[in-house]
């Protein structure tokens, strides 16, 4: 306690074990036979966004309370996982009437473990408008949509459950997120900050086997990993 921990770096040990977002509904059940492992050394981060920093010396009530047991031993692990394009330039809108213009970004990511998917997650910031997640089977070309939010709203994010019968992806099978946004006229970049864009699908799972936190696609700038569009 009263150490400072720089967040701004990730560490390859590090495991993203939960996540709220603006409208989020609580709680997020966990499958029988599940939970979050905890081991003697293991520290835990509290990352927090503020869209707007408060005035100098205003108070902060933000925080979260966990509960721990020590009665179950051979819970699977449960982690978090994030689908989405990472693009480092800017995104133009198009000549002509750019303030109304939609854009849409995405990618795909091979799933390379077995793993049981029951929740999923979609995140965008203010410019968002829609956003789809699909999966498809073994590589085929058709895409099995699992979650679709239409029209989007920032300050209300959903969670989608996903039905048993689809929960368990296996090595082969593809997972892709779109996301479409209003330009209002302005270049997009992806980035934390309020005026910024994100574009991912947080895919909450177990067992925890993948290497790290997410399977962001880095796009180029020639478009071709993460294909961009003008609806």
């Amino acid at each position: 306690l009263n150490t400072w921990w720089n967040c701004e770096g990730r560490a390859s040990q590090e495991q993203l074990i939960a996540n709220f977002v603006p409208g989020q509904p609580l709680p997020i059940r966990l499958p029988r036979g599940t939970g979050y492992q905890i081991h003697p050394g293991d520290r835990l981060m509290l990352e927090i966004h503020y869209d707007s920093l408060p005035p100098q010396g205003a108070p902060d009530m933000t925080g979260f309370r966990i509960t721990t047991t020590t009665t179950q031993t051979a819970l699977a692990n449960v982690g978090e996982f994030w689908v989405g394009p990472l693009w480092s330039y800017d995104i133009a809108p198009t000549t002509g009437n750019t303030m109304g213009r939609h854009v849409e970004i995405s990618s795909e990511c091979n799933i390379t473990a077995p793993v049981n998917v029951f929740w999923v997650r979609p995140h965008m910031h203010a410019r968002g408008v829609r956003q789809r997640f699909w999966i498809r089977r073994q590589g085929s070309a058709t895409r099995t949509m699992l979650a679709e939010v239409d029209p989007w709203d920032a300050g209300n994010q959903p969670l989608f459950e996903l039905p048993a019968n689809v929960q368990l992806f296996q090595p082969g099978d593809v997972v892709g997120t779109s996301c479409e946004f209003v330009t209002e006229g302005r270049d997009m970049r992806w980035g934390a900050g309020g005026t910024d864009e994100m574009c991912f699908m947080d895919m909450i799972h177990y067992p925890y086997t993948f290497p790290q936190n997410g399977c962001f696609t880095y796009c180029d700038r020639d478009r071709s990993r993460c294909p961009v569009v003008y609806p």
